[in-house]
């Protein structure tokens, strides 16, 4: 039986065809993916700055809940090297992790809660005495499947599963803007709109302040890097 890619094995596979196809950008030359050693050696460096940038993006986005700053000074602390440009669509895609990070949170306190009362009752209930009988220890292992294939239902979420969070969330709004529209480009159109409602409702809740004043957006992007890495991996 094959084991199926984690979710950092699909994206760093994403990332590792994207660079194949647009290896100028990454300044990668191409005989270097004639080379095994080589390509292994790429593949650990991606793998090793992705783990990198979604830690510091993580972390970053938890400290601007803190702060609850204006939403432009979070996507200037996110670019790169700080030459980025940053749209209102990329902000919008940026609130959207925020907000998430904050519904997130609340989703793993609530399994820690449940987690806890369920120990907390285990050790509360006394064991019940043992029947031996061939009918109940038949009777036994159908609750025992029924009990485990609800438990496998059931996710636990833990702090360090933000991102597949984060995926999950995003399959969810893709199925929503199929189950809508009928056409892939209706379907973008919703998924924009939504983007757009999350990014007008943060706006007025954080409108900005003296001491975290708001950064002007780019009217588009004219980097040619970025606008390739847009088109082919933004979500």
């Amino acid at each position: 039986m094959v084991a199926k890619p984690n979710q950092k094995q699909c994206l760093l596979l994403i990332w590792q065809a994207y660079a194949k196809q647009n290896l100028s950008t990454f300044k990668i030359p191409e005989v270097a993916l004639e080379d095994p050693e080589m390509t292994e050696y790429i593949t650990s460096l991606i793998s090793h700055l992705l783990t990198s940038v979604r830690s510091n993006m993580k972390q970053k986005i938890a400290n601007h809940i803190v702060s609850k700053s204006h939403i432009s000074v979070l996507a200037k602390s996110l670019a790169p090297g700080g030459g980025y440009e940053m749209t209102t669509a990329h902000w919008a895609h940026i609130v959207f992790l925020r907000d998430s990070m904050i519904i997130f949170e609340s989703v793993v306190e609530e399994c820690k809660r449940r987690g806890g009362q369920k120990k907390l009752g285990a050790q509360q209930s006394a064991p019940a005495a043992p029947d031996h009988t061939d009918e109940n220890e038949e009777e036994q292992a159908e609750n025992d499947s029924k009990v485990n294939s609800k438990n496998a239902e059931e996710r636990i979420w833990t702090s360090n599963k933000y991102w597949e969070y984060i995926n999950m969330v995003l399959r969810e709004l893709r199925a929503e803007a199929c189950a809508a529209e009928t056409t892939p480009v209706a379907c973008a159109k919703y998924m924009e709109a939504f983007f757009t409602r999350v990014l007008q409702a943060d706006m007025r809740n954080h409108p900005g302040s003296s001491s975290h004043p708001a950064v002007p957006a780019f009217d588009k992007v004219t980097v040619q890097w970025q606008k390739a890495i847009m088109t082919g991996l933004i979500w």
